[in-house]
């Protein structure tokens, strides 16, 4: 099988960021406890990758980062060869504040739930993180024209800013086409009504009521054909 990320640099070292590092990190599924633990350097020098993506390692870390790459399994390959490209392009991871004005110049609904897809988080997970409600997340998935409140722009946009490159990389890759059309919400049928017990056996009775005076009526109206016939 032809290695997926030997074309990335067309033959060219593959030159390390904190970007493309966290890129790797992504690939691998790994925290930043055991990336940094199978490249050898301390946790908070993994977590600078997340904050500065535009640093430069070291020499002996582009070799740590190049060794762990080479001998990936295939997946891990695919996956890196695939967020790389969104990593790099112009425009788009190239500084947390800048991204977050420019990308997102005003949060929605729809864009509130883009970006806990690119967290790959589901909405108690995702409200959690932000620190605000279920029914607030959950809001954005049924009305997605909606636009928060200013204070909550500011908790998206930090969320943003202090997402990981790989996530932020998906968030731009899911940006909806400027043609597309508007999300719709989803119809959501309504719940069928509580049915009171009282109410339901007061039902019950008058409709046992109902077929008794139908009874008598039509024993009554026996009765009067036989008279009229005698």
């Amino acid at each position: 099988m032809t290695d997926p990320t030997r074309a990335l640099m067309n033959g060219r070292p593959l030159k390390w960021t904190g970007r493309t590092a966290a890129v790797l990190q992504e690939s691998l599924y790994m925290s930043n406890y055991r990336f940094a633990e199978r490249i050898g350097v301390a946790v908070r020098t993994v977590a600078a990758w997340h904050e500065k993506p535009r640093s430069s390692p070291n020499y002996e870390i582009q070799e740590a980062l190049d060794t762990l790459l080479a001998t990936s399994d295939d997946r891990t390959k695919e996956r890196f060869a695939t967020l790389f490209p969104l990593a790099t392009t112009p425009g788009i991871g190239q500084g947390p504040a800048e991204d977050a004005e420019r990308v997102v110049p005003q949060w929605s609904g729809e864009l509130g739930q883009l970006l806990m897809h690119a967290f790959r988080m589901t909405q108690e997970a995702f409200a959690e993180h932000l620190g605000v409600s279920v029914r607030t997340v959950g809001k954005w998935a049924a009305e997605p024209d909606c636009v928060p409140r200013a204070d909550m722009q500011q908790i998206l946009d930090t969320a943003y800013m202090q997402a990981p490159e790989p996530v932020r990389a998906r968030f731009a890759h899911l940006l909806p086409s400027p043609d597309a059309p508007p999300v719709q919400p989803q119809a959501v049928a309504p719940a069928p009504a509580a049915v009171d017990p009282v109410v339901a056996q007061m039902a019950a009775e008058m409709a046992l009521m109902q077929a008794r005076i139908d009874s008598m009526q039509e024993q009554m109206g026996a009765l009067a054909l036989r008279l009229l016939a005698s």
